[in-house]
């Protein structure tokens, strides 16, 4: 498969894989020499915690797409507490399944208090009603724990999905997935490093 998009050279590869796929996918990619401007990944293998000591720095430059990342931690303090009690209670660092996960329970408890009720139909309306805001979670423990997650708001048109979604791209440097992009959370001091150098252009 990786010979076949060498002959081809397109400029960028989409990608979600297991971890061990992921694995094969990057070392083949470093085997055979060959990188397109852009290897975007969609939060498959890549952010497994036995990911990078598996295939070192040669995932470096690849790019993920994922809800959370580490880095919004730097740049959302008050989530620092909310990090720190998780690793109390599960002896593991939040990560990004644990920390969407964690804040889309907070969404539901934010849902089943409003409905006042075990009513499935009345949890059903509050959900829809949701009305999560930044500036509304100043006071309101649950709607900072439900914006983990980068988003500004958390409410839901009327085919259900939230509009004010924000996915976070993050490109592996120096082994870290760093966050590149939306400019308001990017930590200070991280730049994307684009296009992918060559194999020949890295140090």
């Amino acid at each position: 498969m990786i010979l076949k998009f060498k002959q081809k050279n397109p400029d960028a590869v989409v990608n979600v894989s297991y971890i061990s796929d992921i694995i094969l996918i990057v070392k083949t990619m470093a085997e055979s020499r060959w990188a397109p401007k852009a290897f975007i990944s969609g939060g498959g293998g890549e952010i497994e915690p036995e990911f990078i000591p598996a295939v070192g720095d040669v995932a470096e430059y690849n790019y993920s797409v994922l809800p959370w990342a580490p880095d919004l931690l730097l740049v959302q303090p008050w989530a620092q507490k909310m990090a720190e009690e998780f690793k109390i209670k599960n002896n593991v660092d939040l990560s990004c399944n644990s920390a969407e996960g964690y804040a889309i329970f907070n969404v539901l408890i934010d849902a089943i208090e409003r409905a006042g009720s075990r009513d499935r139909e009345k949890i059903r309306d509050a959900v829809a009603q949701t009305n999560i805001t930044k500036e509304g979670a100043a006071t309101n423990m649950a709607w900072q724990r439900a914006l983990l997650l980068p988003y500004k708001q958390i409410a839901f048109g009327p085919d259900g999905q939230n509009p004010h979604v924000r996915i976070p791209i993050c490109q592996f440097q120096k082994n870290q997935l760093r966050v590149i992009f939306p400019p308001d959370v990017v930590p200070p001091g991280i730049e994307p490093a684009w296009p992918t150098p060559s194999w020949d252009e890295r140090p």
